[in-house]
């Protein structure tokens, strides 16, 4: 997986909406992947003071509308436990 960590507490919300929609559009290349990309961006505000925007850039060769759903409803619960101090309890996926 391609994952990269970034500060961005000086950034404007411009310079921020720019480099989402430049990473979400930025190609793959199916014969040297990653066929995966996953940014965190690290900033802080007034408001809140610790926030993470958290982008995940799939190409449809690895991944469906469904898998991604499950992804994020996933990704959700493990935000939710983490922030709570508690386990993380994922059901098993009915196959």
């Amino acid at each position: 997986i391609c994952f990269q960590q970034e500060d961005i507490c000086d950034w404007s919300e411009l310079s921020l909406s720019d480099r989402l929609v430049q990473e979400a559009h930025s190609p793959f290349y199916l014969e040297a992947g990653p066929l995966l990309r996953v940014n965190l961006f690290k900033r802080s505000t007034e408001q809140a003071p610790q926030e993470h925007i958290l982008l995940v850039v799939v190409h449809h060769t690895i991944a469906d509308f469904w898998s991604g759903a499950v992804l994020m409803h996933e990704l959700g619960i493990l935000y939710q436990s983490h922030k709570a101090g508690k386990p993380a309890i994922l059901s098993p996926l009915p196959l």
